[in-house]
């Protein structure tokens, strides 16, 4: 009985591939592979590009940034932009508007979300993502939107039903973008090198010249 069904199940399999394209024959892992790969490089790009700008206190800024965004559901590299943009990852910044911070929190918008330290790194990443969420959630996850309500106010946006004409906000956005744009190519995973990768840790199967001995 075992036998007949061991022999079912080859000749199902069999039937299987040879109905299927052969260069589509993949392993289920290797797609999981492929974005574990992508997350690892994705991981240490941005650990490289904040120990770039802060080389003392990045490690603890990555930790921060990475437990946060995980928890509201953001991408990282999202906010590294903008703290960039914001701050240059300077934790001791202040404008002259008085926004503190790596994330340049006003002290309004620092009590309207919980911060109690604005100066703490923790608490004004906390604070900074908290309240870029609502930016992303009041523009039904639009990023440009959402970034030039992280700008402007999100009362601005709504006003103007978009971006508002305001020379600072439009640069603000174009230039987030455009860091996270060249960010991410920094990380991406190319097909081609994906494909030998996968080629070097997976055994080829070719099912044409599978031998599988008497039965």
């Amino acid at each position: 009985m075992k036998k007949l069904l061991s022999l079912f199940c080859i000749i199902s399999n069999l039937s299987l591939a040879n109905s299927l394209d052969k260069d589509s024959i993949i392993f289920p892992t290797v797609q999981n592979r492929k974005e574990s790969i992508q997350n690892f490089n994705k991981q240490e790009e941005i650990l490289k590009f904040i120990l770039e700008h802060n080389s003392v206190q990045g490690n603890e800024i990555y930790e921060k940034v990475m437990y946060y965004s995980h928890m509201y559901n953001i991408d990282p590299a999202v906010i590294i932009s903008i703290i960039k943009r914001e701050s240059n990852f300077k934790t001791e910044a202040k404008s002259n508007a008085g926004a503190i911070g790596l994330m340049q929190l006003m002290p309004g918008t620092a009590s309207s979300m919980g911060v109690k330290n604005p100066w703490d790194i923790g608490e004004n990443i906390l604070g900074g993502i908290k309240y870029f969420k609502q930016c992303l959630e009041k523009n039904k996850e639009n990023l440009p939107l959402a970034l030039a309500s992280y700008n402007a106010g999100i009362g601005a946006v709504s006003r103007y039903r978009g971006i508002p004409p305001y020379g600072e906000t439009k640069n603000y956005v174009n230039l987030v973008l455009r860091t996270l744009e060249k960010f991410k190519m920094e990380y991406t995973y190319d097909e081609v090198e994906f494909e030998k990768a996968v080629r070097g840790i997976f055994l080829e199967i070719s099912f044409e010249n599978a031998n599988f001995g008497e039965i």
